[in-house]
């Protein structure tokens, strides 16, 4: 008896689809593939020394000291504790990196997956992690917009209170 699979645009239950993975539709996936599995790496590698260099911000921020000998006031290597921020802000960069590059080597190894074995389900998890990308992707660029219109509009007020005050 086959197995009975919810439809999605119908909301009832039928029969197991077929996998209609055309030969084009094959060697496409097999192209993404490879580029895929790059931007993954490439993504891992970024994390990488985006959190090398906070993690030197950060480390130069305490170790060079907080104030100039004998003057109460920031030396030269104690004004890097201006650094010690930006360093938690890359560090906060460096994790953001690592789910899209999970999500690509994810996608790039269902489609070798589907390549050795097609089937519906090998169809669908390729599909399914092509979307997680996406939708952190998507996510992601929303949050960067809506944080860009805020830094802009406070900067515009705080100039706007700045120039009044003067």
């Amino acid at each position: 008896m086959d197995e009975l699979y919810p439809d999605m645009q119908t909301g009832t239950n039928t029969a197991k689809p077929e996998t209609c993975l055309t030969p084009a539709a094959r060697q496409y996936l097999n192209q993404t593939r490879p580029w895929a599995r790059f931007m993954s790496v490439l993504a891992f590698v970024a994390a990488g020394f985006i959190a090398l260099m906070g993690l030197v911000l950060i480390l130069t921020g305490f170790a060079g000291g907080f104030l100039a000998p004998g003057t109460g006031k920031l030396g030269a290597l104690g004004s890097a504790v201006r650094g010690i921020p930006l360093g938690l802000f890359y560090l906060v960069s460096a994790i953001l990196y690592i789910p899209p590059g999970l999500f690509l080597g994810r996608y790039a190894s269902s489609i070798a997956s589907l390549e050795a074995n097609p089937s519906s389900e090998g169809l669908e998890n390729a599909l399914k992690q092509q979307k997680s990308f996406w939708r952190y992707a998507g996510i992601l660029t929303l949050v960067g917009i809506i944080l860009t219109v805020v830094a802009i509009a406070l900067m515009l007020l705080f100039t706007i209170l700045f120039v009044r005050m003067k």
